[in-house]
């Protein structure tokens, strides 16, 4: 970030020397990836706050607006208000502007209102008069598990609602911005239904857009673009601004640029200084709360490969085998006297990333920022998503691995402890042909009556009877050892049933699926700092069935027959790990307001 904070004053500074007004946006997603905000504002308090607002706000970066994604409400809709109270405080009210138009806050049970907006009008200082407003889209919002009192509204339909608003009750504006965390996809389909949006800038989809999509309208045309995730580029919009009484007749686009942010871009000081005070907080605060010293750039592990694996697959990959293997040792490693963890599942959207060689060595925040999501039940300083474990049947094993080839992308599970072959032309519930528990080096058929202890985050164990209960198919029940169902009514009890816990009773002793992978790569009982190059590579515990075509006409009966009856990284600040887009609005060089 400090490296984007360098960026974006060069870029300033050269722009106010020909009189052209810079605009910089952060589109969403900014409270949620790293341990950046496990500390509060006096480094050692159990205090949340964002250092990702602290940096956008004016005393520093002086963004014009940021906008809402998913991930802001995976702290819960109290734990997101809890770090707005905080970080404004810490601001003194200089909070930066927070859109999203189709937050419903109708029941505002934390008072969100106090500090998300549902639009913005600003005008720059060469007269360009500009409407914007926020959206999370349909993607989006199918992932956001934990907004309580809250609910997202339909993102076409409030757009049309905003661009309405602009353009009949906000008199003079020259142009519309749309902040999307909804992946470009949606922003096309967006642009296309919705006429008078001049430019989209999209977010959540992790998608780098190396030129604009101009979507044709009726008035017009809509330009969108997308500098992709994890502040890996900064997008650099240049647009001309032709006043008149027609919306989107008037711009046209000068240049648009992504900048690669690496280490050949020298940081930003006094941004730089204030990160790594966080940095000292954070170490501060893991050294207490291990009880041994650590630094989050401290090496764990070396490795002579890129392990490999991106953000929501939908397939097997070598960073999904790490993590899921991880879980699993560490479940088995808490207490000798716990029952055996037959199972690990690790949904790919929990998985932020691969490990990708530097210097070949990883180091704590390498492993960290792998799998760093998690922020319920709220308790602050938030640790990640902790590790459940609980009973299932083998038949419910195999509805979570059919659940999870139909859904694919986020809700693919990466596995340890099985291997599953499945076609995914098969009808949904009837795709996987085979599942094989790994018997200590043995493949044998999975026995659909027998009970196998499993170990997901506490996420997928959340979510695991919701699923049963909307779709028949996918029928799954957490259990106790004996096969009585675990009571979910209340969550609470729900929860503390199913953590994974060093000391029963006591959440404080819960673990996290990040804390897992540093160990196993550390521990001298799993990979002892050498990553084995087993891990280079995916390692065929998930195939797709070759299609012979002579045997089409057998593909919808082969799920009856699934189951046995038998038996060197910067540091890298989270919330601008989400998709930053910098916006540069020449306005200046228009001449005049047509008539």
């Amino acid at each position: 970030m400090a490296r984007i904070a360098a960026k974006i004053n060069e870029i300033r500074t050269a722009k106010s020397l020909i009189g052209e007004p810079v605009l910089t946006f952060m589109d969403g997603d900014f409270l949620m990836g790293t341990p950046f905000e496990w500390v509060g504002e006096n480094l050692t308090d159990d205090l949340n706050t964002s250092v990702e607002l602290q940096l956008m706000s004016a005393a520093y970066l002086n963004y014009t607006a940021v906008c809402l994604g998913n991930h802001e409400f995976d702290y819960s809709d109290h734990g997101l208000s809890l770090i707005l109270n905080n970080t404004n405080a810490t601001l003194s009210g200089n909070m930066p502007k927070i859109l999203c138009s189709n937050l419903d806050m109708s029941n505002d049970t934390y008072n969100l209102k106090a500090f998300i907006t549902r639009n913005l009008t600003i005008t720059t200082s060469n007269g360009v008069k500009i409407g914007i407003f926020s959206l999370i889209g349909y993607n989006a919002n199918s992932t956001m598990f934990f907004k309580g009192s809250y609910n997202i509204l339909d993102p076409v339909t409030v757009a049309q609602e905003e661009v309405n608003y602009f353009k009949t009750n906000v008199e003079g504006v020259d142009l519309i911005i749309c902040l999307s965390h909804s992946g470009w996809k949606e922003d096309v389909a967006l642009a296309q239904k919705v006429d008078g949006i001049d430019i989209i800038l999209g977010g959540h989809d992790h998608l780098l857009l190396t030129s604009p999509v101009i979507v044709n309208t009726p008035s017009g045309n809509t330009t969108i673009v997308d500098a992709k995730c994890y502040a890996e580029y900064l997008g650099e919009l240049e647009v001309t601004v032709k006043t008149d009484d027609h919306l989107g007749q008037g711009v046209y686009v000068r240049n648009y640029t992504t900048i690669h942010i690496t280490d050949s871009i020298a940081e930003d000081e006094t941004i730089a200084d204030l990160i790594n005070a966080y940095a000292l907080g954070i170490n501060g605060y893991l050294s207490a709360m291990l009880g041994t010293a650590v630094q989050l750039n401290q090496t764990i592990a070396s490795t002579q490969y890129n392990i490999t694996g991106e953000y929501g697959a939908s397939g097997e990959t070598a960073i999904g085998d790490l993590v899921a293997d991880a879980i699993r040792w560490q479940a088995n490693n808490v207490s000798a006297s716990d029952a055996w963890v037959d199972f690990a599942f690790v949904p790919s959207g929990v998985i932020r990333h691969g490990i990708y060689i530097h210097s070949g060595n990883i180091s704590f925040y390498d492993a960290v920022s792998v799998v760093p999501l998690g922020g319920v039940p709220y308790q602050g300083p938030y640790l990640g998503w902790l590790m459940c474990t609980f009973y299932l049947y083998g038949y419910e094993i195999k509805n979570a691995m059919e659940f999870s080839v139909f859904m694919g992308g986020d809700y693919f599970e990466q596995v340890s402890g099985l291997k599953l072959t499945y076609t995914p032309l098969g009808a949904p519930g009837s795709q996987v042909i085979s599942i094989e528990q790994d018997a200590n080096g043995t493949y044998v058929p999975l026995n659909s009556s027998k009970l196998y202890r499993v170990c997901v985050n506490l996420e997928a164990a959340l979510l695991l009877p919701e699923i049963g209960q909307m779709y028949t198919m996918f029928q799954m029940t957490p259990r106790f050892s004996d096969g009585t169902p675990i009571p979910t009514a209340n969550s609470t009890e729900y929860v503390m049933s199913v953590l994974l816990l060093r000391t029963p009773g006591n959440i404080n002793t819960a673990i996290p699926e990040w804390l897992a992978l540093v160990n196993y790569l550390s521990d001298p009982s799993a990979l002892n700092g050498t990553v084995d190059p087993a891990y280079k590579s995916a390692q065929g515990r998930i195939t797709v069935w070759q299609l012979n075509p002579m045997s089409m006409f057998t593909l919808y009966g082969l799920g009856q027959f699934v189951v046995s009856q038998q038996s060197s990284s910067s540091l890298m600040l989270g919330g601008l790990a989400g998709i930053l887009l910098i916006v540069i609005v020449a306005a200046a060089v228009f001449l005049t307001r047509k008539t």
